[in-house]
């Protein structure tokens, strides 16, 4: 059996990693103790990032100011296929600025590109809290989480066919094996 890795991760000080906390509780009293996770793709790391949209990076660019949560190992029949498929959904979008703006606006106009076209989930991402039922498993957008669990789907761990979303929960719930 082989494993995929994951690495959950917050930003103490980030407002938006403290509202996906807050947004998916563990129960009414506990926030959530990750508000991302990334697969482990050997010295790299494959991630839905709000900016980018599906990215793969060195796993130090990805970590570089978050604190790690819990390092799992999922079993899995072929982490590779699984790895791939995450490999796959990378968002190759690069927006064109006009050159003639001047630089801040230039930065201004790059963002607001790649926010609009990335394949980040947004909605995804701001429903957890408010409509939990949608489904996760439209082909174009992801939000971290269900980009992990459908690289562990396409690994041959078929644990997600009634899941009306996905969050830390869910997957801390799949067994796996705590890394240090």
């Amino acid at each position: 059996m082989q494993t995929i890795e994951v690495i959950y991760t917050k930003r103490n000080f980030n407002p938006i990693s403290l509202m996906i906390r807050y947004m998916i509780p563990t129960s009414r009293v506990s926030m959530a103790r990750s508000s991302h996770g990334m697969a482990v793709d050997g010295d790299h790391v494959i991630e839905a990032h709000m900016l980018y949209g599906v990215r793969r990076v060195p796993a130090a660019v990805a970590l570089k100011g978050a604190t790690v949560v819990r390092r799992a190992a999922y079993p899995v029949d072929d982490a590779e296929r699984g790895l791939a498929w995450f490999r796959s959904q990378v968002c190759t979008y690069q927006p064109e600025v006009p050159a003639w703006l001047p630089k801040w606006a230039q930065a201004v106009v790059w963002f607001v590109k790649m926010i609009r076209h990335n394949n980040y989930d947004f909605k995804g991402a701001l429903g957890l809290g408010f409509a939990p039922h949608r489904n996760w498993q439209d082909p174009s957008l992801w939000t971290c989480y269900e980009g992990l669990a459908r690289t562990l789907l396409e690994a041959g761990l078929d644990v997600f066919s009634d899941a009306g979303f996905i969050t830390e929960t869910t997957l801390f719930s799949i067994r796996h094996r705590t890394l240090a």
